[in-house]
């Protein structure tokens, strides 16, 4: 198995761009891109799909960390089930200290999260997952990620996910829709250090809401 990484860094002006070429640009595994103005979310995730040729395309945004094993795990479902258009994998927070914030404790609870780790409980044809780790299959379909919605992002992964299982179901042969991954998994770090913050929430569920 032959990997490229593609980070994709949407703010011009990030501080972190001297350190992550500093680290990486003479890696020839790992291509530094920097967008020239901030085009939000959906529009840098196009920009690594169009600078890929690779027959599966890995997501993973920066506010999560992979296991170091994921690549592997990658490699295991895309062998099992090879028609399928993509896979879902796991996201969760980190682990709530019993004397840490109710809060963190609530949103999880509230089931906000509930696509995170659907695919502990929900194995094949999986509607849609988050972004934030989501392995496809890389097919002439000229589908891509909404650049209506939100700039920080919001509703374009289920717009996403949505497209593309419906293509491949009808217009490939023996073509599946998203399969579950759990193994493939990641830490999504707290938002706001865990402290209390319903805003994330509100712009989710505007951004479900556009046409």
């Amino acid at each position: 198995m032959s990997t490229i990484i593609y980070i994709i860094i949407d703010d011009p002006n990030s501080s972190n761009i001297i350190f992550l070429k500093k680290l990486y640009e003479k890696d020839p595994f790992i291509r530094i891109r920097v967008n020239k103005t901030n085009l939000g979310a959906s529009l840098s995730r196009n920009r690594g799909l169009y600078e890929s040729n690779a027959d599966y395309i890995l997501f993973l945004d920066d506010d999560v960390t992979p296991e170091k094993d994921i690549l592997f795990e990658c490699e295991k479902v895309i062998r099992e089930y090879p028609t399928a258009c993509g896979f879902i994998g796991s996201s969760k927070f980190p682990p709530v200290p019993a004397n840490e914030s109710i809060f963190k404790s609530a949103v999880v609870l509230s089931g906000v999260t509930f696509f995170w780790e659907i695919v502990e409980i929900w194995d094949n044809d999986i509607p849609w997952g988050i972004a934030g780790n989501l392995l496809i299959r890389s097919y002439k379909d000229d589908i891509l990620f909404d650049s209506r919605f939100s700039k920080t992002g919001r509703g374009e992964d289920i717009d996403f996910c949505l497209k593309k299982g419906n293509f491949f179901i009808k217009n490939v042969e023996n073509g599946k829709g998203f399969q579950g991954a759990p193994n493939v998994k990641v830490t999504h770090h707290r938002w706001n250090d865990g402290k209390r913050y319903y805003w994330r929430f509100y712009k989710w569920a505007k951004g479900d809401g556009v046409p």
